[in-house]
């Protein structure tokens, strides 16, 4: 699925298109194996991806516990 610049699909859902905001405090990877796609999400210094959630990228301004 080709998505508009800011936006990826992460979850490869159809339905829900270009889910994932590539803006804000956390930097996307889009990783292609095969025909296997998932986002990897790399945090700002300071902020955390506890949940694993891409929607909400990196949402904790700590470590994570």
């Amino acid at each position: 699925m080709r998505c508009e610049t800011g936006w990826l699909d992460c979850n490869q859902n159809e339905k829900d298109g270009c889910e994932t905001s590539a803006v804000g405090r956390a930097s996307h990877t889009v990783i292609e194996l095969g025909s296997f796609t998932a986002c990897a999400v790399g945090c700002e210094h300071g902020w955390s991806d506890c949940d694993g959630d891409p929607e909400n990228g990196c949402e904790t301004q700590s470590k994570c516990h």
